[in-house]
């Protein structure tokens, strides 16, 4: 592969990933509703032409990737589904864990594998642990003199949603390490997915993108090779001793580290294709004349309210992507580094995928409201096209779920005793300032942040004594999620500002987001 700049600010990388993405695909077709074979063919052939190869999971810690995934994404806004998910699998999920934890032997045989268009999957998710319930492992990897023995214990952890999972020739199982009724926590196994004894089940037809193969995976006595197992960070020895480096053995985050490389990819995915049908909404209504008077026309781009709904979503849209660029330098350095990404980073992560993905949603909807008929046509950017928003949401961390997360920090931030008198003093402040009529939009959305994290505290500590804690958690409801909002867009805003410094965009974002929140 030639040498790019991947510096995220060069504006020449992305241009260059255009061209290298159209010579890769000329000639081929992309259908959502195709069959599987044609669609991951597809795939296949991107990475015999070395599109992206998995160097660009090492040079300047994912940034390739990362320009890669976002380039994709501008050049098929209205074919994003399936090939999305199967790009964000093969190179982040499958090839990431591999070239993450693997060790250089593991890494040269994944190299061969990818060169030779061989197709992977990431086998994490089991039935009663998904996305909407948080994340436990249930399959096990016992260690024997013959091999690691791959068994799913129970039908609650059959692996599930397992994308690419019919079709892959490899797989990376996260599994419990179980050492003479030891567990020994998760770990990463490659496995050979033509295995009689692994049992694949077609998850069956989906409200779209049904040219994607999910599957239901379930494993019987799967017996793999000692050198199967992932030993970068731990490894089991000859004589059956469990080993790893430093002075614990790898976190669950380190292990499954892919998934915030994937939930930025997923955010990034989000803000990209709406900026790619307000592009080409744009396009449309900045031609199309209507009468406002008997003897005037105006474009429908010119009309007053059309014209503040597309300005207000382009700079909201910049400034998520601006945020997501800065989340991914940090990500990327990293991974460079092999460490642990920190607390914060995987909070910023969260806010990210949560608000990029609902900023979407909820503003291509508001712009589909505001030209006419063009809504219906299906040469528009509206329709099943953005059905993969949805796809989104849960994908890599349900929103919600991360949303609980970043709330479980606040609340174990403030409950401290200082934490508890420095909100108070915040509240506090807020209101004497929003008192003389002198507070920006930013102040009072800082200011209803506080207000809002103050009430569930109230709230926590009134009902907890009556309904336990995770009674009263449950009945807060939507002030979980109403605090996880104001929390997530006040870190975007915040980290932008001092990145990037204060813009008209940032203005707008602040007004914007505290006008959204008015019923917060």
């Amino acid at each position: 592969m030639d040498n790019i700049d991947c510096s995220l600010a060069n504006p020449k990388l992305e241009d260059q990933l255009l061209d290298r993405f159209d010579d890769a695909t000329k000639g081929l077709t992309f259908d959502d509703e195709g069959d599987y074979g044609s669609n991951a063919s597809v795939l296949q052939t991107m990475m015999k032409k070395q599109y992206c190869n998995v160097d660009a999971l090492n040079e300047d810690g994912m940034k390739r990737f990362f320009a890669s995934h976002r380039v994709l994404t501008r050049r098929m806004s209205k074919q994003i589904g399936s090939l999305s998910v199967r790009f964000t699998v093969q190179y982040n999920l499958f090839s990431g864990t591999v070239n993450a934890l693997g060790s250089p032997d593991q890494v040269e045989w994944l190299k061969k594998s990818h060169d030779n268009g061989e197709l992977g999957c990431f086998l994490l998710t089991e039935k009663a642990a998904g996305v909407l319930s948080g994340l436990i492992v249930e399959t096990t990897a016992e260690y024997t003199k013959e091999g690691f023995l791959i068994n799913t214990p129970n039908d609650n952890a059959i692996k599930v949603w397992i994308s690419q999972g019919l079709l892959a020739k490899w797989g990376v199982v996260i599994a419990k390490l179980i050492i003479d009724g030891t567990d020994h926590g998760i770990h990463g196994f490659i496995v050979d997915m033509a295995d009689k004894n692994i049992i694949k089940e077609d998850m069956g037809a989906k409200t779209a993108y049904n040219s994607l193969d999910n599957a239901n995976i379930t494993f019987k006595n799967v017996l793999i090779p000692h050198k199967s197992m992932l030993t970068k960070f731990a490894r089991v020895t000859e004589s059956g001793k469990f080993e790893f480096e430093g002075d614990r053995p790898p976190s669950f985050i380190k292990i499954a580290q892919r998934l915030l490389s994937g939930r930025l990819c997923i955010a990034d995915s989000a803000v990209q294709f709406f900026r790619e049908c307000i592009r080409t909404t744009q396009t449309y209504t900045d031609t199309r004349k209507v009468w406002v008077e008997p003897t005037k026309q105006l474009t429908i781009s010119e009309l007053p309210y059309v014209k503040q709904v597309f300005n207000e979503a382009n700079q909201c849209a910049s400034v998520h992507a601006k945020y997501l660029l800065h989340l991914q330098t940090e990500f990327a350095k990293t991974a460079q580094a092999g460490s642990e990404p920190s607390r914060k980073l995987q909070n910023l992560i969260a806010a990210a995928k949560a608000e990029a993905v609902d900023f979407a949603t909820t503003w291509l909807s508001k712009v589909r409201c505001k030209v006419g008929s063009y809504s219906l046509m299906k040469e528009s950017p509206f329709g099943t096209s953005s059905d993969i928003l949805y796809c989104m949401r849960f994908a890599e961390g349900d929103t919600h779920i991360l949303q609980q997360s970043l709330v479980r920090e606040v609340i174990k931030e403030k409950t401290t005793p200082f934490g508890f008198v420095s909100l108070l003093l915040q509240v506090f402040k807020g209101f004497l300032i929003s008192y003389t009529g002198m507070m920006s939009p930013a102040a009072k959305l800082t200011y209803k942040m506080n207000l809002a994290i103050l009430s569930l505290l109230v709230y926590m500590k009134m009902n907890t004594r009556r309904l336990g804690r995770i009674g009263a958690w449950y009945a807060a409801g939507e002030r979980v999620y109403n605090v996880a909002k104001l929390v997530s867009l006040n870190m975007i805003y915040s980290t932008v500002v001092s990145k990037y410094g204060h813009s008209a965009e940032t203005a707008q974002f602040a007004r914007v987001s505290l006008r959204d929140c008015a019923a917060l």
